[in-house]
């Protein structure tokens, strides 16, 4: 049963022996009945192939366990410690892996956050944050199309909706347009049939978002539901704590110039002759956002920069 399910989520023993920190041999010895897992060896396993909660039942069983996660009150105490855990985290890129597990386990396979601003022409309406588990060939398309003049997802949040199924969303009123269901057909085409989207409005009118997506999200069981919002909201409410304690006079004007710059997808070496500065100056202005906004490089310090409005993208 463990090597069918490895087959569905397209990961090869060794791909998978990578992802849950074990031997191939010993993977090899699971998937041929030679060894017998323990109840947080099949967790660990079903953690890494992206499993629902009914099929990590359907392993549990198999080895000889009792299920774990179809009684509520299972599930609810799961979501609390995953909701406190992820209250903990320090950092955006912390708080993200802190989401990833519970989330695959309720069939998320990609999730990533964003901000609206409603003011905005809807070409410029989205800014994304820099950490996430993003869907990158459907992103890809999703911006070469523009779909986001037509994503029904988009209307909703604009129209007050705290959380909601992209099911939902079809049911209602008339239903989708014709270039609206376009968006979402399309999306099926990449791996992607369904999601939910959570949403926190701020005080200055612009809306933070969290998608979630996947192919094998439960959107009538409630339980689901409930999970999920739980776990959204948390995530943005933790973001929303994390950013305010990001102290923007710490980010010299020079250092925010250059990620202005970075945003137009320009190089350190053109910023340079631009600013009349060295190269190696510009790079420690690069260096010093990137640690004081907690990411990897100077393009997710940028967009982190907009997401704060430190910073207004093009």
């Amino acid at each position: 049963m463990l090597a069918t399910y490895r087959h569905r989520s397209g990961f090869t023993q060794l791909e998978l022996s990578l992802r849950a920190g074990i031997s191939i041999r010993h993977l090899s010895f699971l998937e041929r009945a030679h060894a017998r897992p323990s109840a947080a060896m099949i967790g660990r396993l079903a953690s890494s192939l992206h499993l629902g909660f009914h099929d990590e039942d359907e392993l549990m069983t198999a080895a000889g366990f009792a299920t774990r996660w179809n009684a509520g009150a299972s599930l609810g105490a799961h979501i609390f410690d995953t909701a406190l855990y992820m209250n903990a985290a320090t950092n955006p890129r912390q708080l993200i892996e802190a989401s990833r597990a519970p989330l695959a386990r309720l069939g998320v396979a990609h999730f990533f956050c964003g901000t609206l601003t409603p003011t905005r022409p809807i070409s410029s309406l989205i800014d994304f944050d820099p950490e996430g588990v993003f869907p990158v060939a459907w992103l890809q398309r999703y911006r070469e199309q523009r779909y986001r003049v037509h994503d029904p997802l988009v209307r909703e949040a604009l129209r007050a909706s705290s959380a909601y199924f992209w099911a939902d969303v079809a049911s209602r009123d008339a239903g989708l347009s014709k270039r609206e269901r376009h968006v979402i057909d399309e999306a099926g085409d990449f791996g992607i049939t369904g999601g939910f989207v959570v949403t926190l409005r701020r005080a200055d009118g612009s809306i933070r978002a969290v998608s979630m997506m996947g192919r094998d999200i439960d959107a009538r069981d409630g339980a689901v539901r409930v999970a999920l919002r739980t776990i959204g909201t948390c995530l943005l409410d933790t973001q929303e704590r994390l950013a305010a304690t990001v102290r923007p006079a710490t980010l010299t004007p020079e250092a925010l110039e250059c990620l202005r710059w970075t945003l137009d997808n320009q190089s350190p070496q053109q910023i340079a002759q631009k600013l009349g500065l060295g190269i190696r100056a510009i790079r420690g202005h690069l260096r010093t956002a990137c640690t004081e906004l907690g990411v990897r490089d100077r393009r997710q310090a940028a967009a982190r920069a907009v997401a704060l409005h430190l910073i207004r993208s093009a």
